[in-house]
This record gives structure tokens, sequence and C-alpha cells, in this order.
């Protein structure tokens, strides 16, 4: 068995740490492990998980955002995120490897970095309720017909949906946190073909990687 896992700390205090301190420290992590040849061999079990928290990654003043030209160097998912990966590797005969997969990528309230309200988002709930999320299963198979020459045959099925927290209005307003339609989100995290439930068929070859 091998273990793994990551830690990406944007800011730490450690006065955050205490329990009676509603404030959560901006930081991501990811564990992992792989299972190979058990219980047969050229079989592999692989799961991740990987939770962000709120304001991660992000920054009031551009060049300090952890991005560029806009596109985030850190998950994916960006902040206040998990995600759930869990996939099969097999090799049944020389050349041929099938990879079965499952994603659960989700993600919870939106925040945007108010300088002025910054304690304060970090002070929510982290986790806490759901904005969007997409569920993916993937079979991907590869098999080598020649030195270094290789058919690909890839079958993917996702069903994205967002959630609607425009009509659930705090008692409290957090300035920070877009409150938005379930479609609002939907655009904001998903392309539009990737929305809603969808089967994706893939074939390809190539040669030399």
């Amino acid at each position: 068995m091998h273990l793994y896992g990551s830690l990406y700390i944007d800011e730490v205090s450690w006065k955050r740490l205490k329990k009676n301190n509603p404030q959560q420290n901006p930081i991501s992590y990811k564990l992992g492990f792989n299972v190979s040849n058990w219980p047969l061999k050229n079989l592999s079990l692989q799961g991740e998980f990987t939770r962000t928290n709120i304001i991660n990654y992000k920054h009031s003043i551009q060049r300090l955002t952890w991005a560029s030209n806009s596109y985030n160097l850190g998950h994916y998912l960006g902040d206040n995120s998990q995600d759930i990966y869990v996939a099969l590797n097999y090799k049944p005969v020389r050349g041929l490897n099938l990879n079965l997969s499952y994603t659960n990528a989700t993600k919870f309230n939106d925040y945007e970095y108010i300088r002025r309200d910054v304690i304060n988002a970090i002070s929510q709930k982290p986790f806490n309720e759901k904005t969007w999320q997409n569920d993916i299963v993937e079979l991907d198979a590869i098999y080598e017909v020649v030195n270094n020459a290789y058919a690909r045959i890839n079958v993917r099925w996702n069903n994205a949906r967002g959630f609607d927290l425009a009509s659930k209005p705090l008692e409290t307003p957090v300035p920070s946190e877009n409150r938005l339609t379930a479609q609002q989100y939907l655009d904001k995290f998903s392309s539009k073909f990737e929305q809603g439930s969808n089967w994706t068929f893939t074939f390809g070859f190539s040669f030399g990687f």
C-alpha cells in the first residue's frame, strides 16, 4: 500500500486552531492511497480525498492570488470545495490498460475576497451549503497495438447541477458571499455542454506517448 498527501497553506494563524475560534485558516489538503496487486495481480485501487477552506488561493490584489492569467494554480475546484476520487486500474493482458473511476466534486458557499469582510468570511462554517455538484463515472481503455502506438476508447458520464441559495436569504447577510440561483451556480462552475446529465464518447490513436 502506498499512502500520500499534500498540504497547501495560504496563510496560517495559530490562534485560529483554538476550538472557541470560529475562524478557519485558508488551507487545502489532499489524502490518498494506492493498493496494488491485491486481491488480483495487475489490479490496483486508488482513492483520494481533497478539501479546500474558504478564501484559499484568493486575494484582493490580483498579483497576489494563486493564479496565472486568471487560471487557478491550486486545486481546480477552488476554495470551499471537496473532491472524492476512486479508481480501479486493471491490466488483464500485455498492452491493455483498463481504468474505471468515479469522481464526486462539490462546491459549497461561494465567497469573493473582500478585504473588509475577510475575517467574517473565514468565520463562516466551511462546507456548509452545497452550491454545485458534479458526479463523474469514466471508463478508459488504452491498448498498445504495436510498440509506442496506442488506441484509446473513453466512455464518460457526468451529472452537473446547481443548488438554489438565492431563495434562502440569511438573517445576517455576509457581504462577501454570492447567494445565487441554481442555474447561476451551474453557469459559473460548468460549461454549457457539461451541464445536466451527459454521455461523452472519445476514440483516439496516438504514436510515441
